[in-house]
């Protein structure tokens, strides 16, 4: 399944974005930026990883990120 997460990469997005990951999902993790602190969910397979830089107000963006 493809789940996307808003706050992805804030402290509970990235540890809900690890057992995601660790169960076989794939994660889309919405946030306004990247993290600054380097790593974003310490994922062994980051090719099921997406980063979407998006304000939560951006509905147009949010969609996309949302479709599938």
């Amino acid at each position: 399944m493809r789940i996307a997460i808003t706050g992805g990469t804030g402290f509970v997005g990235r540890n809900v974005a690890r057992q995601l990951l660790a169960d076989g999902h794939d994660v889309v993790l919405i946030s306004r930026g990247v993290d600054p602190r380097g790593e974003i969910v310490g994922a062994a397979d980051s090719s099921r990883v997406t980063v979407a830089a998006i304000g939560i107000d951006d509905e147009d963006q949010l969609a996309r990120a949302f479709a599938g």
